[in-house]
């Protein structure tokens, strides 16, 4: 690509990222919010209706048995309606199910309550991952991940104090504190769906803020990036066919177990150092992730300036490990405040880069756009699962021992585990020595 092209699509890239990316940022915070926001209710409402801690961390769980469930369903919902309407919908919806968790009477309501939740998020990531392939060529692509990836740090520095502190209203209208925080935090999810449904676009070529040379040579940009031109029908489960997609669901599902297995239980581990208010909790709790979004992006600029994204993976994720372990085995609270930062910034500071890198790595190996669409539905579907067993374990860890050491041990060796999968994995497997030694059979199997 020539120099002149970089510099135009340089400048169509900041066109799209000023006019597109502010609400793909605030659409990913309140789904980050309306996921976890139950860890802070569950300071009052665990105690208020009689939950242990294994019941909560099934409720917390199951949620992710529909949000699986209902991935890839969802995702060809988005192929087929469209971006606009598809992702303006689901944060409509899901805004409306947080809303409805404030109706929670015991642990039957709850597991309901959850599951339909998942219905409504189900494919919203996944979806959001499309609709960026939709408009950032790969040598942007990290750098858009990396202000979306924000949402994760940016979403609990708002969500723990806010949740915090509406842990101390009072009951009004026959509403406790822990309803309210459900009803309040799920109605700004119903007013950017609105926003997204105006706002909004498909692709390139409604980008009406784009002149009409800037709208095709992106186009153009896009299309040849694809490995594969040719758009006969490929069937669902050939998608598996390439082991690159199980390689990146294994890694997805190790990241996901500790950051659903710990991260959903941080309030109740800071609540647990003592003396702490309900808004202290929420303060302290946020600690963390206003470190992570500095790594967060620290870490996609230097992927992109260094053209790596498998050793910042696997180093991040090792950074990630050793703060684990640290908040496992120190006593002191002050330091399990500080390990537990490191480990939040290890593990949140590469998510963009991974999900950067499997976009770029499954677009390679997907004939189509439904194809690229599906592979994303079950990388998100891998963390799912990973999403329902962490938050469950953990509760009978801790009913069991009465403490997080044994869990967090345990996230620390998957932490691990994901780091050396990846720094393992030679550069001809995943395609960056040219393409991976199972592209030719795979694309003489569709063709055939």
């Amino acid at each position: 690509m020539s120099s002149g092209t970089d510099e135009r699509l340089a400048v169509i890239n900041r066109k799209n990222a000023l006019r597109l990316l502010p609400l793909m940022l605030a659409g990913y915070v309140l789904n980050n919010i309306d996921k976890s926001n139950v860890g802070v209710a569950a300071l009052a409402m665990n105690r208020d209706l009689g939950f242990t801690p294994s019941i909560f961390g099934f409720g917390a769980g199951i949620f992710f048995i529909t949000y699986t469930l209902f991935q890839v369903p969802s995702n060809l919902g988005l192929e087929r309606f469209g971006s606009r309407r598809w992702l303006g919908g689901i944060l409509i919806a899901w805004g409306l199910g947080a809303c409805a968790t404030a109706a929670t009477v015991g642990p039957k309501s709850f597991y309901m309550l959850r599951l339909l939740l998942g219905v409504a998020e189900a494919g919203w990531y996944p979806g959001l991952l499309f609709f960026m392939c939709c408009w950032f060529p790969k040598a942007f692509r990290a750098r858009a991940f990396t202000w979306v990836a924000l949402g994760v740090p940016i979403s609990a520095a708002i969500g723990f104090p806010v949740g915090g502190a509406l842990l101390e209203l009072p009951t009004v209208f026959g509403l406790v504190n822990w309803q309210w925080l459900f009803i309040i935090e799920g109605l700004p999810s119903v007013l950017v769906g609105v926003l997204s449904l105006i706002w909004l676009r498909d692709g390139p070529h409604e980008a009406y803020w784009l002149t009409s040379p800037q709208r095709e040579e992106l186009a153009d940009a896009l299309e040849g990036e694809r490995a594969v031109e040719d758009t006969r029908h490929l069937s669902v489960w050939s998608t598996l066919w390439h082991p690159l997609v199980p390689f990146f669901c294994l890694v997805h599902f190790l990241y996901a177990m500790n950051v659903f297995g710990v991260f959903m239980w941080i309030p109740r581990l800071v609540k647990d150092l003592g003396g702490l208010t309900y808004a202290q909790v929420g303060m302290v709790s946020a600690m963390p992730f206003l470190c992570a979004a500095v790594a967060v992006f620290l870490c996609g600029r230097s992927s992109d300036r260094w053209e790596d994204r498998k050793w910042h993976i696997s180093g991040m994720l090792l950074i990630g490990a050793a703060g684990t372990l640290g908040v496992a085995l120190s006593t002191d609270a002050v330091y399990k405040i500080l390990f537990l930062c490191i480990a939040v910034a290890g593990v949140s500071g590469q998510a963009n880069v991974l999900y950067a890198f499997a976009t770029e790595v499954f677009g390679n190996i997907s004939p189509t756009s439904k194809i690229l669409a599906i592979r994303l539905g079950i990388l998100v579907m891998s963390g799912g699962v990973g999403g329902f067993l962490a938050p469950y374990l953990v509760g009978l860890v801790l009913e069991r021992f009465g403490n997080f050491s044994y869990a967090l041990c345990s996230a620390s060796a998957m932490l691990f585990l994901t780091s050396l999968l990846m720094a393992l994995a030679s550069r001809r497997f995943l395609g960056l020595d040219g393409p991976s030694p199972v592209s030719a059979v795979e694309l003489s199997q569709w063709r055939s």
